[in-house]
């Protein structure tokens, strides 16, 4: 009697570590800042030292909707794949710049936003424009560089500050991978 419910206790115990290691094979994290992705335009612009800088707009609207969901879908990962990353409790940090950013190689995207100031938010909250105040940054357009890499790391996205020169980067994790590649792809950057 006493070893059938030791076995019975130890199925319970197996069958639920079981059950919690697929939970955490099925459950993702997202580490994308709060964005509500309706844009207007979605340029890219090719930097490349033979060709020079070229800019091209995604025009078709189905093009731009696959665009956007792959963006979305590049900072997802797994519960499981977090943790032995190292990277289940990172939360995304955010410094306030003046000079515009520069990039040398990769694609330049850029969304323009239909909304006239969202509120900048990442990990959850608001992020102030002082310390001291209870005004939310609003932005209008986002860039972030894309280059061909290899996983999940850190990447920066760059919100500009409505009717200023000041922008915000949101240093977070994701993996452009997919995006670098759809982007290659495309009609109009293929040689």
């Amino acid at each position: 009697m006493k070893n059938k419910i030791g076995l019975i206790i130890t199925y319970s115990v197996l069958c639920v570590f079981i059950l919690a290691v697929a939970l955490c094979a099925i459950i993702r994290v997202d580490y994308r800042p709060k964005i509500n992705l309706t844009a207007s335009e979605v340029s890219i612009q090719i930097n490349d030292a033979q060709v020079g800088a070229r800019n091209e707009a995604i025009s078709e609207e189905a093009d731009k909707k696959n665009f956007i969901e792959e963006f979305n879908n590049s900072f997802k990962l797994t519960i499981l794949q977090a943790l032995f990353s190292g990277n289940l409790n990172k939360e995304a940090t955010v410094t306030r710049n003046t000079s515009a950013p520069s990039f040398s190689d990769g694609y330049k995207v850029l969304f323009v936003f239909d909304e006239d100031g969202q509120d900048l938010i990442v990990n959850g909250k608001p992020f102030l424009i002082a310390d001291n105040s209870s005004e939310a940054v609003k932005y209008n357009r986002m860039v972030f560089n894309v280059v061909e890499n290899a996983g999940f790391g850190s990447v920066n996205l760059y919100f500009y500050a409505n009717g200023g020169s000041t922008y915000y980067q949101v240093t977070t994790l994701a993996n452009f991978g997919e995006i670098y590649k759809t982007i290659t792809n495309m009609q109009m950057f293929a040689n």
